[in-house]
């Protein structure tokens, strides 16, 4: 137990949080829209903090196809509209700025 709390000690204060991405993958139909939901767990009784999404390819999300709803609390929503054959293999992630989410994306059926 005394080493643990020298291990801790070591940490300094830094927290991971755990970021959990629902779903995980999605089969869509061309033409449709995708979400998926990214939720932030504190420790308990801490409010949740921000979170963001971004593609793993490092562009920028693109205003009217990929749209996230509340970046507060602890959630985000992304939505992913008109999904087609040309941008199937984008994949996304959720970040806190200190924790990052498993890599998430869409097949198209």
């Amino acid at each position: 137990m005394a080493n643990l709390e020298k291990e801790i000690k070591k940490i300094d204060n830094v927290v991971s949080n755990d970021l959990t991405v629902t779903p995980e993958e999605v089969k869509a139909r061309p033409g449709t829209t995708v979400q998926f939901l990214c939720e932030l767990s504190t420790i308990t009784g801490m409010k949740g903090g921000k979170v963001f999404w971004m593609r793993t390819d490092r562009q920028d999300l693109r205003p009217g196809k990929e749209e996230v709803i509340g970046t507060n609390g602890g959630r985000a929503l992304l939505i992913v509209k008109d999904v087609g054959r040309f941008d199937h293999n984008i994949s996304y992630m959720c970040t806190d700025g200190v924790s990052n989410s498993k890599t998430v994306g869409y097949e198209l059926l």
